[in-house]
């Protein structure tokens, strides 16, 4: 394994999907479930693995659900809310860029789309403050900034706080927080990269996988769902 947790005692996982998938979007690797699952659990002191993650009726999403606890992960979900936003706010903005002329661009900007959204702080949270008292390590896939009340107040215990996000993903708050004295541990998610991807020909195939032209492209990140909003 090329990366290792230190860990003291009993440890809580608590992984915040959105967070994770995010990362990654536009990168030429993903994350294997099922590895992140085995590389947690061979470390003797982690007691649960939690994984927070958006509920709707996306083929796509029910499947990987349902696979995420077949696996073993405790699966916390919520509905995913669809609200609208200017779509260069929006998660797939980056994405058009590569496909659509400027001239396009310029006409598209000022348009709303319907986004996901669906938030797990508050949950998240209150899974660490039901257990300060039971566990010694914990381990938070997420760089998110709002974190770092909670995170400062389970430090305060003299507890271990490891905060997996890439540097750059890293909030403001949780930045300020490495500069003290004592400070949650940052493992960058690219130091598990070999450990947790998956391996060559092992991702399902599926229609998602099809090759597609750039037509194709815009029609996915248009259609259904993430359709034109009406003004």
């Amino acid at each position: 394994m090329s990366f290792k947790f230190h860990l003291q005692g009993k440890t809580l996982v608590l992984i915040d999907w959105a967070n994770v998938f995010n990362w990654l979007r536009g990168k030429k690797w993903e994350i294997d479930p099922q590895r992140l699952y085995d590389a947690l659990r061979q470390y003797k002191n982690i007691d649960r693995i939690c994984l927070f993650a958006g509920e709707d009726d996306h083929e796509k999403s029910v499947a990987f659900l349902d696979r995420c606890r077949e696996i073993g992960f405790e699966v916390h979900t919520k509905k995913v809310k669809y609200v609208r936003a200017q779509i260069q706010r929006s998660a797939f903005w980056e994405k058009l860029k590569e496909v659509l002329p400027e001239k396009k661009l310029a006409e598209l900007s000022e348009e709303l789309v319907m986004t996901r959204k669906c938030d797990f702080d508050v949950e998240i949270a209150k899974e660490l403050l039901l257990n300060l008292d039971k566990y010694h390590s914990y381990i938070l896939f997420s760089g998110d900034g709002d974190y770092a009340p909670i995170i400062e107040e389970v430090m305060k215990r003299e507890k271990r706080v490891f905060i997996v996000s890439p540097p750059k993903a890293l909030g403001r708050e949780l930045r300020e927080m490495m500069d003290h004295k004592v400070h949650p541990l940052l493992v960058d998610i690219f130091s598990l990269k070999d450990i947790i991807q998956y391996r060559t020909g092992s991702r399902p195939r599926g229609k998602s996988k099809r090759k597609q032209k750039k037509v194709g492209v815009v029609k996915k990140l248009f259609g259904g769902i993430f359709g034109f909003a009406k003004k």
